[in-house]
């Protein structure tokens, strides 16, 4: 029988330790992945929060015909002005488009996008979507229905993260799907 000098390891030993760290990373990068899930889910949440309580603000201002307040002019709509910025809301009063050409026509995808940008004070990266969700981390918006904007993420892996925006009611309601 040969002996090891001490402090020396052969290769099995160096094999065990490989699949223990091989082990460990998988189990670490599984536990990262559903830490980023939640991480993603509770950011878009806490910006359907803070787009909620701003829509709501400009509803408020609208509604009492505060300092903020635009009268309708011409084929103009009322509005509520924003950091120097006219936001113009529908009969309800709840904010739907930037651009006064859109004020006689449906709810856009586009006016969502605009009204999103204005809101949030140039959030990020964002797209109108027409069809289906493209797998991006760059908020993606369409149009639902006849009265509410969607905001959503997604990305392989992770599902979709979304917030309806109802610009009847004002309403502000966040999902998420698998």
């Amino acid at each position: 029988m040969t002996r090891r000098e001490p402090g020396k390891h052969g290769l099995f030993e160096f094999v065990i330790v490989l699949i223990v760290i091989a082990l460990l990373g998988a189990a670490l990068m599984r536990y990262l992945a559903q830490i980023t899930d939640a991480a993603w889910a509770v950011s878009l949440e806490t910006q359907a929060q803070a787009f909620a309580k701003t829509v709501g603000l400009l509803h408020w201002s609208w509604a009492q015909r505060g300092v903020n307040y635009r009268a309708p002019e011409g084929n103009k709509p009322s509005g509520v002005a924003l950091d120097g910025e006219v936001i113009f809301v529908n009969r309800y009063g709840w904010p739907t488009h930037l651009d006064p050409a859109d004020s006689r026509k449906p709810l856009q995808a586009r006016g969502c996008l605009a009204v999103w940008n204005a809101v949030m004070q140039k959030p990020g990266p964002a797209l109108v979507v027409t069809g289906a969700w493209q797998d991006t981390r760059a908020l993606q918006v369409k149009v639902v229905g006849e009265s509410r904007c969607r905001f959503a993420m997604h990305a392989k892996g992770f599902g979709l993260h979304y917030f309806d925006y109802d610009v009847k009611t004002g309403e502000v309601t966040t999902h998420a799907t698998r």
